[in-house]
């Protein structure tokens, strides 16, 4: 989930879903790039329960613009709709180093449906290999080391789950349990466009900053709010810059998913 990330709702997932161009997370990929990844959600939520497996893959797009402000990522886009990306195909994806065996194999478009289980498919710090065969994608392959679960225990100075942010301030995020990885906090808004806000916070400290230089980027209002703890690795193939992520979707103190909307005043 981010992601995989707040756009997918990892735990949401589990079900037969197909991810295609048209997903928000399309829009958030810059040209170029994709995104496999595996992801855990441990909540109270009996429906999100379970692994999901995905792989997001498409062709460069031109009608988004991302860029860094204040250590944070900030994207821009109005790609939805009437502008279809073209599915990308890099083969049959194995994830090694799970419990049970996980793989995706696309479609005649080179969409990957994902593959959901309501089992939890890997341990924190369990080490999962993740390849391709290869495709219009070259083959590709790496190593990540899967994150712990972190328990969200305020946000902007809010114990456990916010109802509204104060985007003209840093917000201030503290957690327990995160022991690997980073911690990413992800605001979104937007249907027909999206903009987005993602900041990686690293997980031992047991707190970071959401800055408000980066949510000023933002308009106030309604938006979607996700935390989740995450593993990462960038890979080039023949042009293409691949994120292989695990990731485990935070909660809050009374085991609800991280997960929410929020009011940004």
């Amino acid at each position: 989930m981010a992601a995989v990330s707040v756009m997918l709702g990892l735990g949401a997932a589990c079900g037969d879903n197909s991810v295609t161009a048209s997903s928000p997370d399309a829009a958030m990929m810059s040209t170029g790039s994709g995104e496999i990844g595996i992801g855990d959600n441990d909540s109270a939520d009996p429906r999100a329960h379970g692994t999901i497996a995905y792989a997001l893959l498409m062709t460069p797009m031109s009608c988004g613009i991302r860029t860094e402000v204040a250590g944070c990522e900030v994207f821009h886009s109005t790609c939805f709709g009437p502008q279809p990306l073209r599915n990308v195909s890099a083969g049959t994806i194995h994830f090694d180093g799970t419990t049970a065996p996980v793989m995706l194999v696309p479609d005649g478009s080179g969409a990957y449906a994902t593959s959901d289980s309501t089992d939890l498919l890997f341990t924190p710090g369990s080490t999962i290999s993740i390849s391709t065969t290869g495709a219009e994608i070259p083959p590709l392959s790496g190593t990540v080391v899967t994150p712990t679960k972190v328990t969200v225990t305020s946000v902007g100075g809010v114990m456990g789950r916010p109802e509204s942010v104060d985007r003209t301030h840093d917000i201030v995020v503290t957690w327990i349990g995160g022991t690997t990885g980073d911690v990413e906090v992800g605001f979104s808004q937007g249907i027909d466009s999206l903009d987005a806000v993602d900041c990686r916070l690293p997980a031992g400290p047991g707190t970071g900053v959401v800055p408000a230089e980066a949510l000023a980027e933002l308009q106030s209002g309604g938006a979607e709010l996700g935390i989740f703890a995450e593993s990462l690795l960038m890979v080039d193939a023949g042009g293409w810059t691949v994120k292989l992520d695990a990731s485990v979707e935070a909660v809050y103190p009374d085991n609800s998913r991280a997960l929410s909307s929020v009011i940004f005043q």
